[in-house]
């Protein structure tokens, strides 16, 4: 999957991820938090989720971090680490005690990160073309 990495690292143009985010914000229980420099906070990108109870579940609620990166000159300074603890402390004010969030399994960089941030491997997903 190196190409699949390099168009992560790369990003999206503005104008693709402008419209990516219009879509996403129009769903009421998104939330963004954008770190623009290492002091200023504009208001980490999650949704509240929750599924009643049915046959195969109990009633359940969690906050998912739907997108999360810092540029890599900035990484290693905490950003994401106080990105993610506004999430948490988000959730936790909310009542909600479960946070989740997703990478690829080839981006071990994120995954050693959640990990330090206190975050665990939940389940595995497979794919079949």
């Amino acid at each position: 999957m190196p190409g699949a990495a390099r168009r992560i690292q790369g990003g999206p143009t503005l104008a693709v991820s402008s419209q990516w985010f219009r879509v996403y914000l129009e769903e009421r229980s998104a939330k963004v938090w954008i770190c623009t420099s290492e002091t200023k906070w504009l208001d980490t990108f999650w949704f509240g989720r929750a599924t009643p109870e049915n046959v195969f579940c109990h009633q359940r609620q969690w906050h998912e971090v739907d997108q999360i990166s810092v540029h890599p000159k900035f990484q290693g300074r905490g950003i994401a680490r106080a990105l993610l603890r506004r999430v948490t402390d988000s959730a936790a004010a909310a009542g909600v005690h479960e946070v989740e969030l997703n990478t690829w399994y080839f981006n071990q960089h994120a995954q050693s990160a959640f990990v330090k941030l206190g975050f665990s491997v939940k389940n595995v997903r497979f794919s079949r073309r």
